[in-house]
């Protein structure tokens, strides 16, 4: 009822906007919605083949709807358990022990101790220990980055025991919208990083 409202005041107010990809997302859409429900009303009517009293037939569809409510939340819970991800403070501190164990600071320490025959052996020791930091703190990066990959897949897959995570799911694909659009977003940033960088000062 509220999409075919909000159909009626977009053509009434802009009806330039509603192209035939519209009308095809939206008839997308009452299609995915009109399988959902008749997949409600045929758990409700399976259950009350079964069940012979009625008061046990709606605790069990209760049960089975309140269970299609908390899974997606039991399921972040249960992949926050399962991937192990750090938080920003122990990042910010492995940080911290990086740029002390590889600061500029080393190679002071190096020359006051004679370690060092050549400026080029020092500008060489140097040069290796801000890779290193670099290679370090990118290795740090990308771990998290990583983690919180495989935690957000994880959520994903077991978020889709539930059929309204379906549902959810289905109609961000149809709408363009949610993760996979999310990421064919940053992919698409990713690749336009490069030109903005010559033109950036």
């Amino acid at each position: 009822i509220g999409m075919t409202i909000s159909i009626i005041i977009v053509a009434v107010s802009i009806p330039e906007a509603l192209t035939g990809k519209i009308f095809f997302s939206v008839a997308l859409f009452f299609s995915i919605t009109f399988l959902f429900l008749s997949a409600l009303v045929l758990i409700g009517l399976f259950v009350s083949s079964i069940v012979r009293r009625s008061s046990i037939v709606l605790i069990l569809l209760f049960s089975f709807w309140v269970g299609m409510l908390i899974t997606p939340n039991l399921s972040q819970l249960l992949a926050n358990s399962v991937v192990n991800v750090m938080r920003d403070y122990e990042v910010a501190r492995e940080n911290e022990l990086i740029s002390e164990e590889y600061s500029v600071n080393v190679i002071f320490r190096r020359i006051k101790n004679n370690a060092f025959g050549t400026i080029e052996e020092v500008q060489e020791a140097g040069d290796k220990i801000l890779a290193d930091r670099t290679r370090l703190r990118d290795k740090l990066r990308n771990d998290r980055k990583n983690s919180l990959q495989r935690r957000l897949i994880l959520t994903r897959k077991l978020a889709l025991i539930s059929p309204m995570t379906v549902m959810q799911y289905a109609s961000e694909v149809i709408a363009g919208t949610g993760y996979e659009y999310h990421n064919w977003y940053i992919r698409k940033i990713e690749q336009q990083l490069p030109v903005f960088r010559q033109y950036s000062f």
